[in-house]
């Protein structure tokens, strides 16, 4: 299992590799120090939809559960919801 693939492509593009599409929480230091910079990019859709995951078997209770009910009540824009 890979881990550590967003440090690697933040170190890519520090390093000036290239660029790249990351999540603003995975760069938030990075920006906040000047390491790397955020571009503008009109016209694109940088939405993703996202999916709660566990393992095979495992009931939903507890913390799990209360966040998929709290997800659900979140509208989703565009979506109907």
């Amino acid at each position: 299992m890979v881990l550590n693939a967003n440090a690697a492509i933040r170190s890519a593009v520090a390093e000036d590799v290239g660029p790249a599409v990351l999540s603003v929480i995975t760069v938030r230091d990075d920006l906040a120090d000047g390491r790397v910079v955020e571009v503008a990019v009109k016209g694109a859709d940088m939405r993703r939809q996202l999916r709660a995951v566990w393992p095979k078997g495992s009931p939903v209770t507890g913390a799990v559960k209360h966040l998929l009910q709290i997800a659900a009540r979140i509208p989703v824009q565009g979506s109907g919801r």
